[in-house]
């Protein structure tokens, strides 16, 4: 799993600016901003913790096509469209998924970071396929957006401590 220190910061600063920012468009793009840069550190997590799930249970050359054919081309982060049935399911299969589930069920971080994923990844797509001139949809305030970081954060360090446990061989 990779650090948060960087983009807590960011999204710390983009919160600050967004609070002392006037007119129209400032706090539009700042609200923005924050959306798209905390959507890229949940992907670039997301990558991380497959891709050390990977290197320990598959061969080198197996590592390197479920990279460039799974992980490389995945472009989402709602758990259930995303995590489980793209990264996770032909990585680790339905049994393993339904025990690494079931477990996590009792879990209040994980439970709490798939709706705030989906919330995300609505708010991403949605700011990400619109332009401000116009209709734009309601987007988060960056503090917002860092609540809503902050539980997925918390249920991906207990999704990625649950993976560690499981047992391949």
């Amino acid at each position: 799993m990779i650090s948060k220190r960087h983009i807590t910061k960011t999204l710390k600063e983009l919160n600050a600016l967004y609070s002392a920012s006037r007119g129209f468009a400032k706090p539009k793009l700042y609200s923005k901003l924050a959306i798209i840069e905390a959507s890229g550190w949940i992907e670039e997590c997301l990558d991380s913790i497959v891709r050390n799930l990977c290197s320990g249970n598959l061969s080198p050359t197996n590592y390197r096509q479920y990279d460039t054919e799974t992980i490389k081309k995945n472009s989402g982060f709602k758990y259930e469209q995303y995590i489980r049935n793209k990264l996770l399911k032909d990585l680790i299969g339905l049994v393993l998924i339904e025990k690494f589930e079931t477990i996590l069920s009792a879990n209040r971080d994980f439970i709490t970071m798939i709706p705030a994923l989906d919330t995300l990844a609505k708010v991403r797509n949605d700011c990400a396929h619109t332009h401000l001139s116009g209709t734009t949809p309601s987007l988060m305030a960056p503090s917002a957006t860092i609540r809503n970081f902050e539980e997925i954060y918390n249920g991906l360090k207990a999704m990625n401590k649950q993976l560690k446990k499981l047992k391949f061989k």
